[in-house]
């Protein structure tokens, strides 16, 4: 998934999260590198409560959460032989062979190469294209636009190599101004596995956030 700053990415794909283990009864893991994890589970409780209207308790030991707290992890490292993979991607595998879903949010943070370098960027794809294969997982990464766009930044083998690419854009009106607050356009920029079907089409609407509530103001006489 690809998207601006501030556009509402990992608040999707934490809802994404969540829909999956109520809803598809999976497993899954989701590291938000770039939040406090006091922040994305306050985000988890708005969306229980406010959007899926579920209890939280619901969700146990089946969705982990992982935040800034953490340590960064990179899956390759740079040396003067070249780029190889590091022993702390087989560690992260093994750690978490019992999830069938893993996000990681963003891609840059766990990459540890150079963002431009098609051959760095299929390296690191591959590792986890084989991992999901072999291991029948879904692996799903959120990775930054280039600047004022929802393009993937960076190499195009982040986009060539992968199977599905989602953008996440604002919904403008004519004059180009931001409405339906609460909501975004969903783009399916690359549909390899034929996900169209489902969405009914390559660009859909979804509630991020909570409605607003409409306030009445009561005069007194």
């Amino acid at each position: 998934m690809t998207a601006g700053g501030g556009v509402g990415k990992s608040f999707l794909l934490l809802q994404a999260a969540m829909r999956m283990v109520r809803d598809e009864k999976l497993k899954v893991f989701m590291w938000l590198s770039e939040d406090p994890l006091s922040l994305s589970r306050h985000r988890f409780e708005i969306i229980a409560n406010q959007i899926m209207e579920t209890d939280i308790a619901l969700f146990g030991q089946n969705l982990h959460l992982s935040g800034a707290d953490s340590e960064t992890i990179h899956f390759l490292e740079e040396g003067r032989a070249g780029v190889s993979v590091s022993s702390k991607f087989y560690q992260f595998k093994a750690a978490l062979k019992a999830y069938d879903v893993i996000i990681l949010d963003p891609l840059i943070a766990m990459f540890g190469a150079d963002e431009n370098n098609n051959a760095h960027a299929r390296k690191f794809v591959n590792l986890f294209t084989r991992w999901a294969t072999k291991e029948n997982k879904t692996i799903i990464f959120i990775h930054h636009g280039s600047k004022n766009t929802s393009q993937s930044r960076g190499a195009s083998a982040f986009v060539d190599a992968v199977r599905l690419v989602y953008k996440v854009e604002y919904i403008k009106n004519d004059n180009g101004e931001t409405h339906e607050e609460e909501k975004r356009w969903v783009i399916l920029d690359k549909d390899n596995n034929g996900v169209k079907k489902y969405l009914g089409s390559f660009k859909v609407k979804r509630q991020l956030f909570p409605k607003k509530k409409n306030v009445i103001e009561i005069e007194y006489c």
